[in-house]
C-alpha cells in the first residue's frame, strides 16, 4: 500500500497471494482497488469495513489493510514529531487523528 506522505491518501495498492486456502481466494486480489484514493482519516475503518466486508472481498485482506493504515499513520506521526514541521501537518492536526486510538494517545 502506497500512501501520500502529507495527504494520507492511498495512492496505490498491490496484492500478492502466492498461496491461498481456497481456489477462489485469488479472485479477491483486485477487490482492494476500490480503496485507492481514500484518505486515512477519522471514519476510515468504518468505510473500509463497509466496502470490503461480507462477500465484497477477503476478510484477511481487509484486516491487513486496516492494520497497515493504522501502523502507517501512527508511524508517520512519530516520524513527523522528530523533525521540524514546515507544512500544514501541525502536531494539533496529527493529534486530532490519533487521540484515543490507543493507550499512549489517550486524552
Amino acid at each position: 500500500m502506497l500512501i501520500g506522505t502529507t495527504s494520507f491518501k492511498i495512492v496505490d495498492i498491490e496484492v500478492e497471494m502466492p498461496v491461498f486456502p481456497q481456489k477462489d481466494c485469488g479472485e479477491t486480489s483486485k477487490s482492494l482497488d476500490k480503496i485507492i484514493g481514500m484518505k486515512i482519516a477519522p471514519g476510515f475503518t468504518e468505510k473500509v469495513k463497509n466496502m470490503l466486508g461480507g462477500n465484497n472481498s477477503c476478510s484477511h485482506l481487509k484486516t491487513l489493510v486496516l492494520s497497515m493504515a493504522s501502523a502507517a499513520f501512527q508511524g508517520f506521526w512519530v516520524h513527523r514529531t522528530k523533525e521540524p514541521i514546515s507544512d500544514d501537518s501541525t502536531p494539533d492536526l496529527m493529534n486530532s487523528f490519533v487521540i484515543d486510538t490507543c493507550s499512549n494517545f489517550r486524552n
